[in-house]
């Protein structure tokens, strides 16, 4: 390995246990390269939408229709709208972690002391454009 060069992930779905970066490392391997930046923006914010729909989908017809709950579908249609963040995160050259980091923080000033309905009702920090 050269000066300067990242470390070769490990084959697709060889790891039990993931860091952030890691995850990130390894699902570079499947990120289409001939998308510019702006395109990646435009793909993974529709992506995430859609993912999150068939996730909203499946739910919903479980409680209105009387369709049963797949775990493994869910896990399924969860990891590609993690894959869609990760490919977002890379497009606007932000670390997946540094996005959990911020949304830990964020939700620690919001629920101090775990979450409680007062607390969600006079939610902090939205003061400053947070949500």
């Amino acid at each position: 390995m050269g000066l300067g060069s990242k470390p070769t992930p490990p084959p697709l779905g060889t790891k039990e246990s993931l860091t952030f970066d890691e995850y990130e490392r390894m699902a570079r391997v499947t990120h289409n390269s001939n998308l510019t930046s702006q395109d990646l923006l435009i793909y993974n914010t529709l992506k995430i939408a859609g993912e999150s729909g068939e996730v909203a989908d499946h739910v919903g017809k479980a409680f209105g229709q009387g369709h049963s709950i797949s775990t493994p579908h869910l896990v399924e249609e969860l990891g590609d709208i993690l894959w869609h963040i990760s490919d977002l995160c890379y497009a606007l050259g932000i670390p997946l972690e540094e996005v959990a980091r911020q949304n830990n923080k964020k939700l620690a000033m919001r629920y101090p002391r775990g979450f409680t309905t007062k607390d969600s009702l006079n939610r902090k920090g939205e003061e400053n454009g947070q949500e």
